[in-house]
């Protein structure tokens, strides 16, 4: 009996060297290195490119095949090949019916992590001793977001940074700077040919840095987008076309970049499969990166199995642990999901723990906490006066809505949409519960309210928010109003009075428009 298989090839996404090999095209040390283009390498970086003009197509780049194939002495065959940029022999995929360049798109994860470990590489080397001071300083008292992994120090272990570090880094790399970058951080030599290379003047080249980083942070969040709209199409081939130049004026090591120069067809990659992150790999690099450190300790054997067996079992582990903690009491943690009720439908297992005195939350229990929370019953139907005038808070909550677990922190910043206050970003200063006169206890935040100020911070152009410590807004919601918990980030718009500490009377942040999700 014959069965017939019938399959469709989407995509077939690779890094640089590997992704040219299953094209055909030679690799990008080669004259003509693009397996989209066949720009010349000198020229790969080159902003007035025409793309539409130099871009490979699949049915002439089979008709170079034949050339190369027909072609009767194997010198012949070689120069052909030079020409092109293509191998001599045609490609493992080539058995299949596919488009070779529209079907191979560049990986965003390698293109824009390696980028950005580039220029993490260079900005260090720059570095004055009293710059290097300055930026561990700040590195180290920087606020970064609660979920993220502690990072290594970039400038003893860069070489250890997986990609991933390398991109989290980058998205707050533009706000450590322009806290400490002045003139003197720099080398003196280094900041001699920065300003020979731009033709500024000392402190015109450090805010071409800030910019730059800034410029190179935004790019990768468009990048990383998980929807394009036809205005984000329009905004990502702004600011690839901004990253490429903002570089190349820089910082001479990114001229001819391999890396650089695929920002050309980024724009084009997502038009053919709607995103970029349509076709990129980071799960795999992290794969590929386990198998890496375990190679040296295999003593040269067939470790394929091995390795195999090894990565099914840390998968294994992974998803038995996942969403587990140790408690100290569980019959206490218990009792506490059987006390909380939600007041909707689409949050259910409730959890408050680690409980804590009001006093130190700083959160003032008064007439205005008590009408606020009235109101907040009121919302939901309750319309009498509240007997109970105890709470009790904690430092945590966790919570199920959808399909997923989510963790509240206090100090978390949260999206919130509410009547009258459309989505709007909020820090949470308390988590309490409350018993109702329905005999009850239900959960609810108490909250500060980010104000936009409705511009943008000159250098970073991040939109500048105030954070409201009054009672000019309503404070206390049912904890079931969040709708998105540490999906967005805010950084304090530090000043000179900002030492050792955030500066109290200063209430400006900033927005973190640089922050997406790196895996």
């Amino acid at each position: 009996m014959t069965t017939l298989v019938i399959a469709g090839l989407g995509c077939v996404t690779a890094d640089l060297p590997q992704g040219n090999d299953l094209t055909g095209v030679k690799r990008h040390g080669a004259i003509k290195g693009c397996r989209t283009c066949l720009t010349a390498k000198e020229n790969a970086t080159d902003i007035t490119l025409d793309i539409a003009n130099i871009s490979r197509y699949h049915h002439i780049t089979n008709t170079q095949f034949e050339d190369i194939f027909t072609a009767l002495t194997q010198k012949e065959r070689s120069d052909l090949a030079k020409e092109y940029g293509l191998h001599t022999i045609l490609p493992i995929l080539d058995q299949l019916q596919r488009e070779h360049h529209l079907q191979s798109p560049q990986d965003i994860y390698h293109l824009i992590a390696g980028k950005t470990s580039k220029l993490l590489k260079l900005m260090i080397s720059i570095l004055s001793p009293e710059g290097e001071r300055r930026f561990i300083r700040e590195w180290k008292s920087f606020k970064y977001p609660r979920q993220w992994l502690k990072l290594p120090n970039p400038i003893s272990h860069l070489e250890s940074f997986m990609m991933s570090d390398h991109l989290r880094l980058g998205m707050v790399m533009p706000f450590i700077l322009n806290r400490f970058l002045v003139s003197n951080c720099l080398k003196p030599q280094e900041m001699e040919k920065l300003q020979v290379r731009t033709n500024l003047n000392r402190n015109q080249v450090i805010n071409a840095i800030v910019k730059c980083w800034a410029i190179v942070a935004k790019c990768s969040r468009l990048a990383f987008k998980n929807s394009l709209t036809n205005n984000d199409y329009i905004v990502l081939e702004k600011y690839l076309k901004m990253e490429q130049k903002a570089l190349i004026e820089l910082f001479d090591d990114f001229v001819g970049l391999p890396n650089l120069h695929a920002n050309c067809h980024l724009l084009r990659h997502a038009r053919t499969f709607g995103t970029l992150t349509n076709t990129e790999v980071g799960t795999k690099e992290m794969v590929h990166r386990i198998f890496k450190n375990m190679v040296p300790h295999t003593n040269r054997k067939n470790i394929e199995f091995d390795l195999l067996k090894r990565y099914t079992t840390l998968q294994s582990i992974r998803y038995l642990a996942d969403d587990w903690f140790i408690m100290k009491n569980s019959e206490m943690d218990d009792e506490e999901l059987l006390e909380v009720c939600s007041q909707s439908s689409q949050f259910r297992n409730i959890m408050l723990r680690k409980p804590i005195s009001g006093r130190n939350t700083n959160i003032v229990i008064d007439t205005t906490f008590q009408i606020d929370l009235s109101l907040v019953y009121e919302s939901f139907g309750y319309h009498t006066s509240m007997i109970n005038k105890t709470f009790s808070f904690y430092k945590y909550a966790s919570y199920i809505s959808g399909e997923a677990q989510h963790h509240l922190n206090i100090d978390d910043v949260v999206t919130i949409q509410v009547a009258n206050y459309g989505e709007s970003y909020a820090v949470i200063k308390g988590i309490f519960k409350h018993k109702s006169n329905d005999g009850y206890f239900y959960p609810f935040i108490y909250v500060n309210w980010f104000e936009d100020a409705n511009k943008n911070h000159d250098k970073l152009d991040c939109p500048i928010f105030v954070l409201r410590r009054d009672d000019f807004y309503r404070n206390i919601f049912p904890l079931t109003v969040i709708d998105k918990v540490r999906k967005v980030h805010f950084v304090h718009d530090c000043n000179a009075r900002c030492k050792d500490s955030h500066d109290s009377e200063n209430k400006h942040y900033l927005k973190n428009d640089f922050f997406f999700e790196a895996i």
